[in-house]
C-alpha cells in the first residue's frame, strides 16, 4: 500500500506542475496505473473534468471564457495561487479519507473545519466551491460552532441552580417551567433535556427501572413443534411459559408445563421474580411427577430464560428435545397461553386477590380444579382423557 506522502507527490507533480502519467511513473516508482487511478479518483469526487479534456472548471466557468477574461500578466499568478489552493486543499482531503471505508463519506463538519483553518488565507467562496458545499452552511456551522457552547453555559448554571434549590426533584419539565417563572427565560423542553442529559443534571425521582431477566446466554432452537398441538399418548410434548398476576401488593409470576395429551397441567410454580430458579424448578417438578419421561418435545418461546445455558444443560440432562417459537409467532405456543388465558379469567379476574398469599393460593387450587373436575369440550377432564389415551 502506498504511503500518503507518495500520493501527494504524484498528485502535486500531475495537477500543479502539469508532469505526464510516466514521468511521475518513473520518478517516484510508481505504476502508471495506480497515478491514473489516483487522478480519476479526485476528479470524480471532485467534479474535476481531467487534464487536457475540454469542459467546464470546477467553478463552473468554461477554460475557454475563464483565461479569456484575464488579463495575460495576471493569469500565471491567478494559476498558480489557484493551484496552491487546491494542493493544500486536496492534502486536507486526503487526510481525512486516509483509513476509512470504502463508502463512507467524509462528514460535512470536517469539510468546514478545513476551510475555517484556511479562511485567512484563502477565499472561503473559492474553498466552498471547492469541496462542492453550500457557503450559507458554513457561516451557520461557524456561528453555532462560536456560540452555542457559551451559552449552553448559562443555562446549566441555571439549571443547577434549579437543582440545588429543589433538590434534584425537578424533572426537565418542571425545569423549563422553572426556568420561565424564576428566570422569565422560555426554553424548549428539548434542549433543556440535551443538557440535562449531557450534564448529569437528571432528576433523581421515579428512576428505578423494572427488573429484566438477563439470561447467560442467547441460545436458539428450532421450532420443533411446528404447532402440532396433538399428541396421542402422555409425555410426548409438553409446552411451558411464564405469567404474571399482578395484585396491588406486587406481582407474582407463574411457570406452568402443560401436556398435549389431554391439556393435563404437569407442573406448575409460583415466585416473586422471573429467574430462571422459577423455570428450573418447574420443569424438575415435571420430570419427577412423570417418573423421567424420555423422546419428549418441549416447547417454549423465545424467552430469556429458555435461550440460557441453564436450560440448555437442564433439557439435556434429562434427555428433552428443547422446541422455540419462531421471532414474533406468538401463535407457536398458542396451548401455553391458552392456558394463562383460562386461569386469569376463570380466576384471577373473578375472585381478584389483594396479596400474594391470596394469588399463590387461588393458582393452586384453580390447577387442581382444572386437571380433575373441569369438564372439556369431550365431556371428559384432563387427568380422565390423559389416563384414557394411557389404556390404547
Amino acid at each position: 500500500m502506498r504511503s500518503l506522502e507518495e500520493r501527494e507527490a504524484a498528485m502535486n507533480m500531475y495537477f500543479r506542475d502539469g508532469k505526464s502519467y510516466k514521468f511521475i511513473s518513473i520518478t517516484l516508482n510508481i505504476p502508471v496505473n495506480t497515478i491514473q487511478s489516483w487522478c480519476k479518483r479526485y476528479c470524480e469526487k471532485m467534479g474535476i473534468p481531467p487534464r487536457g479534456k475540454t469542459g467546464l472548471r470546477s467553478d463552473g466557468v468554461r477554460r475557454e471564457d475563464f483565461h479569456s477574461r484575464i488579463p495575460k500578466d495576471n493569469m500565471h499568478e491567478d494559476r498558480i495561487a489557484r493551484l496552491e489552493m487546491e494542493v493544500d486543499l486536496l492534502r486536507n482531503f486526503l487526510i481525512l479519507t486516509e483509513g476509512r471505508k470504502e463508502g463512507r463519506k467524509v462528514k460535512t463538519s470536517q469539510v468546514y473545519a478545513v476551510i475555517k483553518r484556511f479562511s485567512r488565507k484563502y477565499e472561503i467562496t473559492s474553498m466552498c466551491r471547492f469541496y462542492k458545499v453550500s457557503r450559507s452552511g458554513y457561516y451557520g456551522w461557524a456561528k453555532g460552532n462560536r456560540g452555542t457552547k457559551d451559552h449552553d453555559k448559562e443555562l446549566i448554571k441555571l439549571i443547577a441552580e434549579c437543582h440545588k434549590k429543589h433538590k434534584r426533584r425537578y424533572g426537565y419539565r418542571r425545569i423549563v417551567k422553572w426556568l420561565k417563572n424564576e428566570k422569565g427565560l422560555i426554553v424548549n423542553h428539548k434542549r433543556v433535556w440535551r443538557i440535562t442529559s449531557s450534564n448529569n443534571l437528571l432528576s433523581v425521582i421515579r428512576r428505578k427501572k423494572p427488573f429484566r431477566y438477563v439470561p447467560n446466554g442467547n441460545l436458539r432452537y428450532d421450532n420443533v413443534m411446528n404447532r402440532e398441538f396433538s399428541a396421542e399418548k402422555p409425555n410426548e410434548k409438553w409446552v411451558t411459559d411464564i405469567s404474571y398476576i399482578i395484585v396491588p401488593e406486587g406481582t407474582l409470576y407463574l411457570s406452568a408445563i402443560r401436556d398435549l395429551c389431554g391439556n393435563f397441567i404437569v407442573a406448575h410454580k409460583t415466585a416473586k421474580s422471573q429467574d430462571y430458579t422459577l423455570v428450573r424448578n418447574t420443569i424438575e417438578q415435571a420430570v419427577t411427577s412423570e417418573n423421567s419421561p424420555k423422546n419428549l418435545i418441549l416447547h417454549s418461546d423465545g424467552g430469556g430464560q429458555y435461550r440460557s445455558w441453564d436450560y440448555y444443560f437442564q433439557v439435556t440432562a434429562h434427555g428433552l428435545t428443547p422446541s422455540m417459537s419462531r421471532p414474533a409467532r406468538c401463535g407457536d405456543n398458542a396451548m401455553a397461553e391458552n392456558f394463562f388465558s383460562t386461569f386469569k379469567t376463570e380466576s384471577i379476574y373473578l375472585e381478584k386477590p389483594q396479596t400474594l398469599i391470596e394469588a399463590e393460593k387461588l393458582t393452586d387450587d384453580f390447577v387442581h380444579y382444572y386437571n380433575y373436575e373441569r369438564i372439556q369440550g369431550n365431556g371428559l377432564t384432563p387427568f380422565e382423557e390423559r389416563e384414557s389415551a394411557r389404556l390404547i
